[in-house]
């Protein structure tokens, strides 16, 4: 059986990762507030291609980019502490584990291979569309993501399991929840 966990928010602290990001962009006097500007008007989420839209209209010290590589090289400091636990279980009762996640290809790839969680998984797809367009064995799968519209897609394709993990309290209740990997070992 394939089960698809998505990335960040589900094994990865992405809010921990962004707050340590906006952080790093002010020693270089880029302010949080011109960044989410740039970001919502070119639509993107990759902070390279944002920094490199930004250099065209500021002047930017390029040893922000230097900065952000070696932020994205800590990603494994940013793994929820029941991350590798539950990717250990999947692996030890031989499910095949797809890490799952909606985002930018090389941004998403990037934090996930920098997350040294590499034993743990079997593939990787990083997607732009909804994950309820891909083509994918629903039937035959369990999905564990923390965005109702990603799992609102996913349902509507009749999988096997679907898993709302909300971190910070349960908030919906029309969808399994949980709020931790923890409380899925044993039960998956």
């Amino acid at each position: 059986m394939k089960i698809y966990v998505d990335f960040d928010r589900t094994i990865f602290d992405c809010d921990r990762f962004i707050e340590d990001f906006f952080e790093l962009l002010q020693n270089y006097n880029i302010s949080r507030d011109d960044f989410i500007k740039y970001q919502n008007q070119f639509k993107d989420i990759n902070p390279y291609i944002i920094l490199d839209a930004m250099s065209k209209e500021k002047d930017i010290n390029k040893d922000v980019y230097v900065a952000i590589d070696k932020l994205i090289e800590q990603s494994s400091d940013y793994l929820f502490y029941d991350t590798i636990p539950f990717l250990k279980y999947l692996k030890s009762k031989n499910y095949q584990v797809i890490i799952l996640t909606r985002g930018d290809y090389d941004f998403q790839r990037s934090k996930i291979i920098n997350s040294h969680i590499d034993l743990y998984y079997d593939d990787i797809i990083v997607t732009s569309n909804h994950k309820g367009e891909l083509d994918l064995d629903y039937a035959n799968s369990i999905f564990i993501d923390d965005r109702k519209e990603e799992l609102e897609s996913i349902i509507i394709n009749n999988p096997k399991r679907v898993i709302s993990i909300q971190r910070k309290g349960i908030i919906n209740n029309d969808i399994e929840a949980v709020t931790s990997l923890n409380e899925l070992i044993n039960n998956i």
